[in-house]
């Protein structure tokens, strides 16, 4: 049988944490702190997992287009 030793600290606070997972999505965070109107660019090298994420959070909320004027470079707004 194993024996294990914990020492229970109650007057002291915790250390605080190296990497913080909240079990959330960095990118739902960040739609949903966007209002109508917003946008963002991506990069040709992201837009794939850019697609991704907001078909996964959007859902159809959002139009992702190639920059007029920008080569590599696309648009991604929030709609509704």
């Amino acid at each position: 049988m194993k024996t294990f030793n914990f020492k229970v600290v109650k007057y002291q606070r915790p250390p605080a944490q190296l990497h913080h997972k909240s079990g959330r999505s960095q990118w739902r965070d960040l739609f949903e702190s966007m209002d109508v109107g917003h946008w963002f660019l991506v990069d040709k090298a992201d837009y794939a997992r850019t697609q991704q994420a907001c078909s996964n959070y959007m859902r159809g909320r959002y139009s992702l287009y190639r920059h007029p004027t920008k080569p590599a470079t696309y648009v991604c707004v929030k709609n509704k």
